[in-house]
């Protein structure tokens, strides 16, 4: 499977305090990541961005890094990567709703 995201265009990343890896961690009381993450106020599509996920259901919870941008398996290369799905839709769109029923996380952000 492939680590991939889908949200809202844009977001910020400041990493206050308690956004940072060891934070969350603790938090949560997962292991901490072996990545440190930069702040960053500008965070388009299409980058890797931290993430709190849970591979699968008998796995651990984990904090990792996933690609933000969606293609279902059986779109072809080079198909759109939309970054928005409306919420009355997500469910029952077949772009999407695979990944609505078995795939989320949470992503840390503060903007």
């Amino acid at each position: 499977m492939t680590n991939v995201l889908l949200l809202c265009s844009k977001h910020v990343r400041t990493i206050c305090h308690l956004l940072s890896a060891p934070a969350i961690s603790r938090r949560l009381g997962i292991p901490e990541p072996h990545i440190a993450w930069e702040p960053r106020y500008n965070v388009p599509p299409g980058i890797w961005i931290p993430v709190v996920w849970r591979p699968d259901p008998e796995e651990e919870i984990q904090l990792g890094e996933m690609w933000w941008g969606y293609r279902p398996r059986w779109a072809k290369e080079g198909s759109p990567q939309p970054t928005n799905a409306k919420a009355e839709a997500v469910a029952t769109s077949r772009y999407f709703q695979a990944a609505f029923r078995k795939h989320r996380c949470l992503v840390p952000a503060d903007g």
